[in-house]
């Protein structure tokens, strides 16, 4: 069998490997049997030279067609990581922690022993900061 190699984002290659695939798959949350199951149908479609990115879109693919809560996961992914960093990124962090319980005071400047820091937001519950 023909080795086939992929194309890094960074332009260099590398040998195709199958078990990152099932990998991929398991840190996202898919069960063993359903990551195989990618796996056979990306390993399938793939060619020598492709890039890694076109893979990942594969998986993501067949990860949504198997079930559709992987769809609202990758989409959340995507929208998180175009975000920018401030203050939209900070703002939603503030959100999500006070939706779960949490009193958020932000932007608090907070005096230092030599000089004040910009603290971004101060998070307690119940009086206590979170562990």
């Amino acid at each position: 069998m023909t080795k086939i190699t992929v194309t890094k984002a960074n332009g260099a290659k590398q040998a195709f490997e199958r078990l990152k695939i099932v990998r991929t798959c398991l840190r996202m949350g898919a069960s063993e049997k359903m990551s195989e199951a990618v796996a056979d149908e990306v390993e399938k479609q793939v060619f020598n030279g492709i890039k890694t990115s076109k893979i990942l879109q594969m998986i993501f693919d067949e990860l949504g067609k198997r079930n559709r809560s992987f769809k609202y996961r990758i989409c959340l992914r995507r929208s998180l990581s175009l975000m920018k960093p401030k203050p939209d990124f900070e703002r939603f962090i503030q959100i999500v922690l006070k939706e779960h319980g949490y009193d958020v005071t932000p932007n608090q400047i907070i005096q230092g022993k030599w000089i004040d820091h910009e603290i971004n937001a101060i998070v307690r519950r119940n009086d206590q900061a979170p562990s």
